[in-house]
Parts: C-alpha cells; structure tokens; sequence
C-alpha cells in the first residue's frame, strides 16, 4: 500500500490528522470551493473569488488573475498523467504546468464531436 493510501486509510478510520487553516496561517479567503492533494503531496485550495492556492505544507502561495488566471472562482482543480495541473474557473480552464498558467482556448467544434470537416 503507498503512502498516500495509507494516508486515506488513516483519514477514513478516524486516525488521521486535520489541519484547520485560517486567514491567519496565509488563506486569502475562507469561501473554498475546492481542494486537491496533487502527486507531489501539494494541497490546492480553490477560493470562490480570490484564485487557486498552493500549499506545501510549509507556506500558500496564492496564484490568482495578476498571475494569468482567466478569473479568480477556482472550482475545480484535477492533475493529468503527465503532473500538469488543470483549474475549472468561472471563465474558462486552465493550465498550469507547474511554470506557466496558459488558458485552454476554445476548442475546434470538429474535433470536440468527432465531425469531419
């Protein structure tokens, strides 16, 4: 069993840790609409208006529409096979290659329902 199975195993039995983080320890805001442990162990916090947070288990790092966000309501946060991190805002879906947040433009209509051009 890995380490973070483990972890759940814990978490579910009762026997985990919870941590309750404030405004206090680094949180730009209390409205969370998601959070996400990614393959490296970092949480992401998706705040209702104050962008997506990153957390190491040392200190947040806020990353928010200054930084390339497409808007600052992140609800939804997910990580591809490849570590890439994707951020469901309330303006569209974001990239973040751990470098670079880059906005997914619309898709081709074709390609999204297989029509042939």
């Amino acid at each position: 069993m890995s380490e973070a199975d483990e972890q759940v195993q814990q978490s579910l039995s009762g026997t985990g840790v919870w941590d309750h983080f404030t405004m206090r320890d680094g949180l730009p805001d209390m409205k969370i609409e998601c959070v996400f442990e990614d393959s490296q162990g970092v949480l992401w916090i998706g705040t209702h208006d104050r962008g997506v947070v990153r957390y190491d288990g040392d200190e947040f790092r806020s990353y928010t529409s200054r930084d390339g966000l497409t808007a600052d309501g992140v609800f939804s946060v997910l990580e591809d096979s490849d570590g890439v991190l994707w951020f469901g805002t309330n303006r569209g879906l974001i990239r973040f290659d751990g470098v670079n947040l880059s906005t997914l433009r619309q898709m081709n209509r074709m390609a999204c329902c297989g029509e042939a051009s």
